[in-house]
């Protein structure tokens, strides 16, 4: 009985450690902004958003030079905050649209809110999008919707539950949750059982299947103008999720865009070239480069 006692204690041990690790394997990180807009030369002014939750959205709003009514809000990826999107921001003016960077909760300037999902993200684009139409409207007759990352990836599901946007920008999305997770398992994924504890545990965190929230399901339901961006030198998510994404989307809604060299977070690479992303805007928004009517 004491043998049995000790297996069963054991087992709960273990499993209770296996939960405590995968929080604290999966827990974003807080980075504090490292740079504002002002570093740029631009002129701004600090939002803070309440969603739904309650919970306080930290934002950065900057006006076009020229008035616009078109606003590109951009949304980071895990563990970054605002302050790695700028180089977007400067380029953004330039095209002569108001720009809105965000931090997610639990990211930079925003208030925590329990443990950082990516349907979590997706729930904080949406309410800054709602926010905007409701709050800026003039500026915000057009929105187009940027994320990186994980910020990608909540962009697109973002995309294709509540399209308030007129166009959304994925770059360096995963293709699926499962991908990710196997990835980042490495060797541990020979441990018989483990995957499927650690994968059923996650789901039941967030509240969603994977295979519902997973960006390669997502694509095929957008229906708004959609471009893809990946560097073909990411070594956290591979060029072939791109591929996958690119395959899966509806091809008369998807544009897709390597940027050659490019890695994971390599935001100044890919922000060099931001000329296909002002295209792709004159293409489905009916503004030229400088954000004006055609």
């Amino acid at each position: 009985m004491n043998v049995l006692f000790g297996l069963v204690l054991l087992v709960v041990l273990v499993v209770l450690l296996l939960i405590v690790g995968i929080h604290v394997g999966f827990r974003a990180p807080r980075m504090a902004n490292q740079a504002t807009p002002s570093d740029l030369d631009l002129p701004y002014e600090n939002l803070s958003i309440i969603t739904n939750s309650g919970k306080k959205l930290s934002c950065w709003s900057i006006a076009s030079p020229i008035p616009s009514e078109l606003t590109l809000v951009i949304l980071h990826g895990w563990g970054a905050n605002k302050s790695c999107m700028l180089p977007f921001a400067r380029h953004c003016v330039e095209l002569r649209a108001n720009v809105l960077l965000m931090d997610a909760h639990n990211h930079g300037d925003s208030d925590a809110r329990g443990t950082s999902t990516m349907p979590k993200f997706a729930e904080d684009l949406t309410s800054v999008l709602i926010w905007l139409k409701q709050h800026k409207s003039a500026q915000s007759q057009s929105l187009v919707a940027l994320g990186h990352s994980v910020g990608a990836a909540a962009t697109l599901l973002s995309a294709a539950r509540n399209p308030i946007a007129d166009a959304y920008i994925a770059i360096a999305s995963f293709a699926h949750p499962k991908l990710m997770m196997q990835r980042q398992l490495g060797k541990l994924m020979h441990v018989p059982g483990l995957y499927a504890f650690i994968s059923a545990y996650v789901q039941w965190v967030i509240g969603h299947r994977f295979d519902d929230i997973a960006p390669i399901t997502n694509v095929k339901a957008i229906t708004k103008p959609l471009l893809c961006i990946h560097g073909t030198a990411d070594r956290l998510i591979p060029l072939s999720d791109f591929e996958q994404l690119c395959q899966a989307a509806n091809p008369q809604r998807v544009s897709c865009y390597q940027v050659e060299g490019a890695d994971h977070d390599s935001i100044e690479l890919i922000d060099a070239h931001f000329d296909v992303i002002e295209s792709f805007i004159a293409q489905h928004l009916g503004k030229d480069v400088k954000g004006e009517g055609r």
